[in-house]
């Protein structure tokens, strides 16, 4: 009997190892241009915070100015959900207080490239990768240093 106990003990720790390495997997930073030829990026790092890139101008992150007031973008993550549900998140630095949430999803193609969709109006959650007008789709690499 102890040694069941310690099998299980042993397969569990490396399952969860194997858990906190999956869920991981978006962290960096990701490239690539969408239907138009807007080249952007987005970056997702190890704190939950999430910035993006377009046409050289950045947006989100940790702390930065709309309209007057301090601002910082975070995201929710759930690989549990399938495709992967992410969600971009406004907040006010001084108090929390969410402004506006993004829905969206993200598959892995392989390692290095996901394709993502999210809906920039905020009025509707992403359930798949069609899109009505192509717009909101894009592929992504990461980038390599």
């Amino acid at each position: 009997m102890n040694y069941l106990v310690k099998i299980f003990l042993t397969l569990g720790i490396v399952l969860w190892g194997f858990e906190i390495k999956a869920q991981q997997d978006h962290i960096g930073i990701w490239e690539g241009a969408d239907n138009h030829g807007s080249v952007g990026a987005i970056e997702m790092d190890e704190d939950g915070y999430a910035s993006f890139t377009i046409n050289n101008q950045q947006f989100g992150g940790r702390e930065f100015d709309k309209n007057g007031v301090l601002v910082k973008l975070v995201y929710e993550i759930d690989y549990m959900a399938d495709p992967i549900a992410l969600v971009l998140i406004l907040k006010e630095v001084s108090n929390d207080m969410e402004l506006n949430r993004l829905n969206g999803i993200l598959t892995f193609i392989d390692e290095d490239t996901i394709k993502v969709r999210i809906d920039f109006s905020g009025n509707r959650e992403i359930r798949d990768f069609e899109s009505e007008n192509g717009n909101d789709v894009i592929l992504l690499k990461r980038k390599t240093f």
